[in-house]
């Protein structure tokens, strides 16, 4: 016996089409360059976020969506369809509801008999999930190598506000560029008292309120007072090395 398979009927091309653009985020485009009559197809459409029922199809429209910069970087397509160039390029393309979408796009010319331009036709696909997970890549790598990197730092819990000397503060105000008058409006201490805790020593009797002023208003600029496991205060800012003053 002679198996036999049967022949689908009535599922056309169109049908296919459709199947492959909802499966693989495709849409494809033509035009008849003689008569200007663009044609799109649903996937199209859907990548693009527009409605067939609101938008006539047209290059037009379609570089109207492309971001700004990409605009700029993109060649001259309608004159390279003209002179039969392949266009192979990816952009981004800003849709009318905000978000933004990577597409790559194809397109090659269709000439006649005589040699001249008659039809174009491309295919777009949307890269963008490639391209949000090539972003999160580069960030986690980024988030790993900041993390290597402070966790290579010497350890550094908060110095003591009695073991802060003066030498501390002015290598402080150098890290953040302040003057003393700076620091003076910004911790609400006197500028002859900034300069009295400066010239002092560690063992010099000054206030705590007037050292924990001064200490809030350099935090809040970046500055880290920290100790090392000795005890011995240093300076940092965020993200920067641990540092203590020379002796």
């Amino acid at each position: 016996m002679r198996l036999t398979r049967n022949r689908p009927t009535g599922f056309s091309s169109y049908h296919y089409l459709k199947l492959i653009e909802e499966t693989a985020e495709i849409g494809t485009w033509s035009c008849n360059l003689a008569e200007g009559v663009d044609v799109w197809s649903p996937g199209l459409y859907r990548m693009l976020g527009l409605s067939p029922q609101d938008v006539k199809p047209s290059f037009a429209v379609f570089a109207d969506l492309i971001h700004p910069i990409d605009r700029q970087l993109l060649p001259d397509i309608a004159q390279s369809l003209r002179d039969m160039l392949l266009i192979d390029h990816e952009c981004r393309i800003l849709r009318a509801d905000g978000s933004l979408r990577w597409l790559h796009f194809r397109f090659e010319t269709i000439h006649g008999d005589v040699g001249a331009p008659l039809r174009a036709a491309g295919v777009f696909v949307d890269q963008t999930e490639r391209r949000e997970a090539e972003r999160a890549r580069i960030l986690w790598e980024q988030r790993y190598r900041a993390n290597a990197e402070r966790q290579a730092e010497p350890s550094c819990r908060a110095a003591l506000p009695e073991n802060i000397g003066g030498a501390l503060f002015r290598a402080a105000r150098g890290l953040v560029n302040w003057s003393i008058p700076e620091l003076a409006r910004a911790s609400g201490v006197s500028e002859s008292t900034i300069r009295r805790v400066e010239s002092r020593r560690r063992d010099s009797a000054v206030r705590r309120g007037t050292i924990s002023a001064l200490v809030a208003a350099l935090s809040a600029e970046g500055v880290e007072f920290c100790a090392d496991p000795s005890g011995r205060p240093g300076i940092r800012l965020v993200h920067d090395t641990w540092q203590s003053p020379r002796p």
